[in-house]
């Protein structure tokens, strides 16, 4: 399984690109590129590293994960799903949280559906 492109959050909170931390393939990060409204975002700027470590364990990707909004690190996975998604799971303690995410190449696709389809 490979991890790399761009991912954007549920609701288009903020968008992630994936590569490799380093020169070596493994591990990958996660580096935020893009927001749709900063005050929401307190915990990162555009440029952070928001996911890091990030090691093919099996079937998923393990690493940390900081969540811009609340500033918590969690530890959890990210695992592709169908299509164009990656569902990203972490828990700090008791409290656990996922989303899926979709990659920024699916959305164009979609929202060019979309445009012809108002034609």
């Amino acid at each position: 399984a490979e991890l790399n492109g761009r991912y954007a959050s549920p609701g288009l909170g903020v968008i992630v690109e994936f590569a490799p931390c380093g020169d070596a393939p493994e591990p990958i990060c996660g580096t935020l590129i893009w927001m749709w409204d900063p005050s929401d975002t307190p915990h990162a700027e555009i440029g952070d590293v928001i996911v890091s470590g990030l090691n093919l364990e099996s079937d998923a990707w393990k690493g940390t994960m900081l969540s811009p909004e609340t500033g918590w690190t969690f530890n959890g996975t990210i695992a592709p799903s169908e299509g164009d998604l990656l569902v990203l799971e972490g828990c700090v303690g008791p409290i656990c949280v996922s989303q899926t995410w979709r990659s920024t190449s699916g959305l164009s696709r979609i929202l060019a559906g979309a445009r012809s389809d108002d034609q």
